[in-house]
């Protein structure tokens, strides 16, 4: 079984140089605009003493989020910001101090961002694919020297209409990369959000040095409870366990009026749902026999901490059974955020529950 080697147990660490604001609920002449706020959000969220505090946890790496809009203008096409750029190597140089791998991740580009999946346009347009190959050409340039402590992973989240078309997309980045940097490893993500469901859809390609991914935020009335961003699910308005009886999961069923019952056969919800939900992944391992990792995953944090380390353990161990790597999303989250998954507290930095952080690490 082959495994992403040196990237199995990290943290993701948005909120810095991603979802620093939430775009949803900013107007959308605004969206592409950086402010001096975002300036002094981005000189001061994260400190060395964070990855230090990641490292001390027996992490193995960390996934690091960015936007594209840190390293080049909106209108400002294919140049690139060396006081962008700085973020991430300052970051790079701390983890490389505290011994811990680096995925760097696009998590929003231009004309792709998972907030705005209606408005998804990079598959389609000329200049946008260019424009995002490009973006990967510079990363390459700039980290071609670095060993296999940096990855890539192309773009997080996309949800398109057509699998093909993206897989197209992927194709075409993954040659340009190779034809500055051959060996760097690269992870790739499924249509519809990296869905587990969506993993069979992906084109395998000849090249060992990919990696794929999936999320899991399965059953996402659990994880993503009372959540402002999620209507229905905020509507529902109920606190909900795990492990638990299946009957809360299915009376938010019917009161989303899905048309699809995924807890058909159960009659709780635990590590037995869990395992059902994480087939496909575990089949395309037994068909493909390549590197798999789970690149999110998580469980909002005004849930119960007990619930909340239940689901950790339960998914960490059915990825670790099966050689996934994983990464919990998240370390931190900013303290206005609508959504929020962190696992330390927002102003001191120490860990919510030490189980926690023993589960994940």
């Amino acid at each position: 079984m082959k495994t992403f080697d040196g990237y199995m147990h990290g943290i993701g660490i948005g909120g810095w140089l991603t979802n620093y604001k939430r775009f949803k609920f900013i107007p959308s002449e605004l969206r592409t605009v950086i402010s001096p706020g975002d300036i002094e959000h981005f000189n001061t969220f994260m400190t060395s003493k964070d990855i230090e505090s990641i490292a001390s946890w027996g992490m193995d790496h960390i996934r690091f989020p960015f936007d594209y809009l840190i390293i080049e203008d909106e209108d400002k096409p294919l140049v690139y910001k060396e006081d962008g750029f700085r973020y991430l190597d300052e970051c790079l140089s701390w983890c490389k101090r505290a011994g811990l791998n680096v995925i760097f991740d696009l998590h929003k580009a231009a004309g792709a961002s998972c907030d705005f999946a209606s408005e998804v346009s990079i598959v389609d347009d000329p200049g946008l694919r260019r424009r995002f190959i490009g973006l990967w050409c510079e990363m390459a340039r700039r980290y071609r020297s670095e060993g296999d402590n940096v990855a890539f992973e192309l773009l997080n989240e996309i949800a398109v209409e057509h699998d093909h078309s993206w897989n197209a997309l992927i194709k075409d980045a993954v040659a340009a990369i190779r034809s500055i940097d051959p060996k760097r490893k690269i992870v790739v993500g499924c249509n519809r959000y990296n869905s587990v469901p969506r993993l069979k859809a992906l084109d395998v390609l000849d090249d060992d040095n990919i990696i794929y991914t999936f999320h899991c935020y399965e059953p996402m009335e659990f994880t993503h409870q009372r959540a402002v961003i999620m209507p229905v699910i905020a509507s529902f308005n109920m606190y909900m366990k795990y492990p638990s009886e299946i009957e809360p999961y299915r009376a938010y069923r019917r009161f989303a009026k899905a048309k699809t019952d995924p807890y058909a056969g159960f009659d709780r919800m635990d590590r037995a749902f869990m395992e059902h939900w994480l087939e496909p992944a575990v089949e395309f391992l037994r068909k493909h026999n390549r590197p798999l990792y789970c690149g999110e995953f998580g469980v909002i944090r005004h849930c119960d901490i007990v619930s909340r380390e239940n689901y950790y353990r339960d998914l960490i161990a059915i990825c670790d059974a099966n050689g996934i790597g994983h990464c919990a999303w998240n370390y931190l989250t900013a303290p206005y955020d609508a959504n929020r998954f962190s696992i330390v507290d927002d102003w001191d930095r120490k860990p919510l529950s030490e189980e926690l952080i023993r589960i994940i690490s």
